[in-house]
């Protein structure tokens, strides 16, 4: 059974299996939901700090895995 986007988008962040770095770093931001988390870029992303090539890479293949992707 498929969950409805708005079930994904109420998701918790902590649901995806980020690394710890990359978990807290889009806490420290205010990025709690997948929903908060796809209002971003990657360039947005890369201008976080300790959030480098390797975490966008990693939020990027969670949210693909979910069918999602980062804003344009």
């Amino acid at each position: 059974i498929l969950s409805s986007s708005g079930d994904i988008l109420s998701k918790n962040i902590k649901e995806l299996d980020l690394s710890s770095r990359t978990l807290n770093s889009l806490k420290r931001i205010g990025i709690n939901t997948v929903g908060d988390l796809l209002k971003y870029s990657e360039d947005d992303l890369i201008t976080i700090r300790n959030l480098g090539g390797k975490s966008i890479q990693e939020i990027k293949q969670k949210l693909e895995e979910l069918g999602l992707s980062l804003k344009e």
